[in-house]
C-alpha cells in the first residue's frame, strides 16, 4: 500500500481543524484519507536543504493514520 502525503501552508491545529478560512465542509474528510500531512508555511530564513521530505524547519511532518501491516 502506498502512503498518501499532503503538503499544505497550514497549521493543523490552528488552521484545519480549527474556525479559520482554511477550513471548510471537506477539510475533514480530506484529512481522514491523508496517512502524512506536512504541515506549517515554508519560512525562508528557516529553510533548510539538510530536512527531509520540508523545505524549513518549522514545518512538521505529521503522521495522521496508524499502519496496518504491509
Amino acid at each position: 500500500a502506498k502512503d498518501i502525503w499532503c503538503y499544505t501552508g497550514c497549521v493543523l491545529e490552528s488552521e484545519l481543524l480549527a474556525d479559520s478560512p482554511y477550513r471548510c465542509e471537506v477539510t475533514d474528510a480530506l484529512l481522514a484519507e491523508i496517512d502524512v500531512l506536512v504541515d506549517g508555511p515554508f519560512i525562508e530564513a528557516e529553510k533548510s536543504l539538510t530536512l527531509n521530505f520540508r523545505g524549513s524547519a518549522n514545518q512538521r511532518i505529521l503522521y495522521l493514520r496508524e499502519k496496518h501491516g504491509d
